[in-house]
């Protein structure tokens, strides 16, 4: 408005003008020009007279109008998105307005037990090869380590399969399927010359281990299980591997569930609170867990926090995929995302398909720096309560406010979430570099040390 006021002051346009002259200033100036091209008697003095009372009448009415409409234009985008422009990434969520009465510790600096990582995993969701390659090359840090072969006539390497992966052969789809112009194929052909190995822990055989047959073949150990639910790696297999493919986030390629993407502000104005009128709900199908999540549940009922269980540890039978699960999103507020193990970076796909495919908002329970992979403002962490009590006192306030448990749902304005490259890829981009190739003398230490924590009761500081 500011500056529209400064172009009408520019042009020395007034409302009480007598009249209107050719050689005047009113004549001038860029807003002058537009509004002369408004009026339908300009250059037709056939029709009315230049200097005419028409004239004279039409124009204040035209600025008005002109100053009003661009008034209302402006004042409706700033309803809509304060604070937001097309030219601004998307902003981290503020919730300041909404008084949450949350614990006010961050993830980083948590009470808890847990390492975590105070940074955000946002990232396009697909990237073509040489992107890849050359955000490799970032991580890769020293050039001395680390060099991409940026080629535009590259060489096809050749990725073998050497177990199952949970009994299925060829689990890894074909590269154009994946990744379309990734230099890369797939085999199970343990005859064929190939440039990485990938041998699956939970499928392993002692006495099957693969032999090297050249100096420049990078052997891959591949991990989805925790600890304590994948078997220590056999002796046979110490000092094979270069490189391991799993859910840490110190792994040579990370197992990621999911990507968020900064997309254009696009405001959801829905009432997640209304129509349901149930708390919460819990699909679990392993009743005896190291995190003894089970008896947290218990826990939580003791305080008022009653779940609905799904499964076989419950007395509600529902198919993920029959219309029941959609009827439990619609009924419930909340979802417990709680993880079978309590471990560095432990974090499975649960989390992910409620927030994607639901309505509901996730109470999290497990190892991993949610931060990292959540939106902001997206869930509830248990790690940031210090007794069970307040937890189940949050909740309960969060359920029945329905402004505040509408905050954990403005994220859906500013994020959305992508399946993430395919790990065969970001494979692939990586035997076209020289990223370095370390060997894992004793994978069992490196896996099992003090990357897991037991219990709630032991993870937490939760009383």
């Amino acid at each position: 408005m500011e500056r529209l006021s400064s172009i009408l002051l520019d042009d020395e346009i007034t409302t009480n003008v007598p009249m209107v002259n050719a050689g005047s200033t009113l004549g001038s100036g860029p807003l002058w020009r537009w509004l002369k091209r408004l009026d339908p008697f300009y250059e037709r003095p056939s029709l009315v007279r230049q200097n005419s009372p028409i004239r004279r009448f039409l124009y204040p009415y035209v600025v008005v109008a002109g100053v009003c409409c661009v008034y209302f234009v402006y004042a409706a985008n700033s309803a809509t998105n304060p604070q937001h422009s097309d030219n601004e990434p998307a902003p981290s969520i503020n919730l300041d307005s909404v008084k949450r009465t949350e614990p006010a510790v961050s993830e980083a600096s948590s009470s808890a037990k847990l390492h975590m990582h105070p940074t955000s995993y946002i990232e396009p969701a697909k990237k073509s090869f040489f992107t890849l390659i050359r955000d490799i090359g970032v991580e890769g840090g020293a050039k001395d380590q680390f060099a991409v072969n940026v080629n535009t006539d590259v060489a096809i390497k050749t990725i073998l399969l050497w177990n199952t992966f949970f009994n299925e052969r060829d689990y890894i789809p074909p590269f154009e399927k994946i990744c379309p112009g990734y230099p890369c194929r797939v085999t199970m052909n343990r005859t064929e010359q190939a440039d990485a190995i990938i041998v699956h822990l939970r499928d392993i055989n002692a006495t099957d281990v693969p032999k090297r047959q050249s100096r420049d073949e990078v052997f891959v150990l591949l991990n989805a299980e925790a600890p304590p639910h994948a078997p220590p790696l056999p002796e046979s297999f110490n000092n094979l591997f270069n490189w391991t493919i799993t859910y840490r986030q110190d792994a040579d390629i990370p197992l990621t569930k999911n990507v968020i993407s900064k997309y254009e502000f696009m405001p959801i104005k829905k009432d997640f609170h209304v129509n349901k009128t149930k708390l919460a709900t819990w699909f679990v199908s392993h009743c005896q867990t190291s995190s003894e999540r089970e008896t947290l549940v218990a826990e939580l009922a003791k305080y008022g926090v009653h779940t609905d269980i799904v499964g076989d540890c419950g007395t509600i039978k529902c198919d993920r995929s029959s219309p029941c699960y959609d009827q439990f999103s619609k009924d419930h507020l909340f979802y417990l995302s709680f993880e079978n193990s309590i471990c560095n970076d432990y974090i499975t796909e649960k989390l992910f398909n409620i927030l994607e495919h639901s309505e509901m908002v996730p109470i999290v329970l497990g190892g991993a720096d949610y931060s990292r992979f959540a939106p902001p403002g997206s869930y509830i962490n248990v790690n940031k309560f210090s007794s069970i009590k307040q937890l189940a006192n949050y909740i309960q306030h969060v359920s029945n406010d329905p402004v505040l448990y509408n905050s954990y749902h403005r994220w859906r304005s500013y994020y959305q979430l992508q399946d993430p490259l395919h790990f065969a890829c970001r494979l692939c981009a990586k035997l076209h570099t020289n990223y370095r190739r370390r060997m894992y003398q004793d994978f069992n230490t490196y896996w099992h040390s003090n990357t897991c924590h037991g219990s709630w009761r032991k993870a937490y500081d939760l009383r």
